[in-house]
């Protein structure tokens, strides 16, 4: 994806792309729960209401489950995750990414909010 990178209030970073949406979590989110060893994943081709747990992350301080931020489709998930859960603690946006949502509309930064 190359949309512009955006933050929520809910810590989440998005990149979006038309109907599609790339999030991972924040820096802050990371600090906030500490090295995450372990991530879990809505499968792929879930449709998921807004609210509903997209995603658990096992980390040091606290476990944490990340709500759905829309109501869209899980069309991608971060597999290397899941045998190698450090990934997420990078930096690097194109490795510590989490989830690929698809709406049935246009996206903006205002659905998230």
């Amino acid at each position: 994806m190359s949309g512009k990178i955006e933050l929520t209030r809910d810590e989440w970073w998005i990149e979006l792309s038309g109907k599609t949406a790339r999030l991972g979590a924040s820096e802050q989110l990371k600090i906030d729960i500490g090295e995450i060893y372990e991530a879990t994943f809505s499968p792929i081709g879930a449709y998921l209401k807004k609210d509903e747990i997209v995603c658990e992350l096992i980390a040091e301080k606290f476990n944490s489950k990340l709500p759905c931020p829309i109501e869209a489709v899980v069309i991608a998930f971060n597999e290397q995750a899941l045998h190698n859960p450090a990934i997420l603690n990078s930096k690097n946006r194109d490795e510590n990414w989490l989830i690929v949502l698809q709406s049935e509309r246009e996206l903006s930064i205002a659905d998230f909010l």
